[in-house]
Parts: structure tokens; C-alpha cells; sequence
């Protein structure tokens, strides 16, 4: 192909590439106001009642889990189970409990903690409760203001993970939930 049919031929696939471009934004023009803000509301998070006075059981080994109790009067109680009869292998799970800064989160206890286990009350109020699960049912009790809402945001093997939260609402157990983070709410009865 000689020099002037290649000029030719680039000369045409431009005209060809700027009329399609053109076809297609034809009729097309988008206003924009500059006084317009855009606001990401971040992630959304779930609300989920949880029926005061409704326990959850488990059988240490035999299940993956985090359970989520509500006793009434403020206490919680959340534990932990794993699979480990069946998987041969620990869970490792990263559980930060919060609330809105109004809340006091108080008398922290952990139970059924091995020496590795942590628990603590964070600086800003939050608890963070980390537990390499096996055979037992590691967890923590604690207190917030009798009908307040608590967010629990849960990692399991590094991962967020809320199809294994489970809890009591209306009268079922939850078994699993739809985010996580997730805002548990006492139910009015």
C-alpha cells in the first residue's frame, strides 16, 4: 500500500471514529449545577429488633456463629461458636461492639476467654472482643442504657461475615443478618 492510500486509510478511521462519537451524543447534553453537592450516605446498615429476655443455644464445636442476646435493662450478651468437629480448624473472630456516643457501654465481662483472647473497652466506647474459637463458647456480657441501640460489626477469618449472626426477633431466630455492621434494637413489648 503506497504512502498517500495509508493517509487515505487513517484519514477515513478518523472520520469514521469522530462520526460515530458524534452520533451517539447527538441530542445529548447534560446541565450541571455548580451549586449542587453530592452526599454519599456511606454504607447503609440494618436495623433489626431483638426480643428482650430471648436466648440462643449452640453446641461448642459444632456450629459457626455469633450470638447476640438481649436479657433486658440494658444487658447483652454476646458469644461465639465454631465448626470446629467438622473443620478440624479454629474461627477467628473480630467483634466491635458500639453505640451512639449518648450511650455508656459498662461492666464488660468476658467468659469461657482463652489467654490469647482479648477484650477491651476502647477510648472511644466501643468493645472489641477477639477470639480464636474452638470447642468453646467464647464471649462478653455488658451493659448500655436499657432500650439503647448497639451496633455489632463482625469479621470472622478476616472477612465481615453476617450470614453467621443470629439472633431472636419477633419470636424467630435469625440466622444470619443483612449487614454488618448491623444496629440491634430492643423490641417494645
Amino acid at each position: 500500500m503506497n504512502a498517500s492510500m495509508k493517509n487515505f486509510a487513517s484519514l477515513f478511521t478518523t472520520l469514521t471514529a469522530c462520526a460515530g462519537l458524534s452520533l451517539f451524543s447527538a441530542g445529548c447534553f447534560v446541565e450541571a449545577d455548580v451549586d449542587a453537592t453530592i452526599v454519599d450516605p456511606g454504607p447503609v446498615i440494618a436495623e433489626v429488633a431483638i426480643d428482650p429476655g430471648a436466648t440462643l443455644a449452640s453446641s461448642p464445636g459444632e456450629g459457626v456463629g455469633l450470638f447476640v442476646e438481649y436479657a433486658g435493662g440494658g444487658h447483652w450478651n454476646v458469644f461465639t461458636s465454631c465448626d470446629t468437629a467438622f473443620s478440624g480448624t479454629s474461627c477467628n473472630f473480630d467483634v466491635l461492639v458500639s453505640a451512639d456516643p449518648r450511650v455508656q457501654l459498662s461492666n464488660v465481662e468476658g467468659y469461657e476467654l482463652n489467654a490469647f483472647d482479648t477484650l477491651s473497652l476502647n477510648g472511644d466506647g466501643s468493645i472489641q472482643l477477639v477470639t480464636d474459637t474452638d470447642f468453646g463458647l467464647n464471649g462478653m456480657s455488658f451493659d448500655a442504657d436499657p432500650g439503647a441501640t448497639i451496633e455489632v460489626d463482625i469479621l470472622l477469618d478476616g472477612e465481615a461475615q453476617p450470614q453467621f449472626v443470629y439472633a431472636v426477633s419477633d419470636g424467630v431466630i435469625l440466622k444470619g443478618v443483612p449487614t454488618s455492621p448491623v444496629d440491634f434494637t430492643p423490641a417494645i413489648r
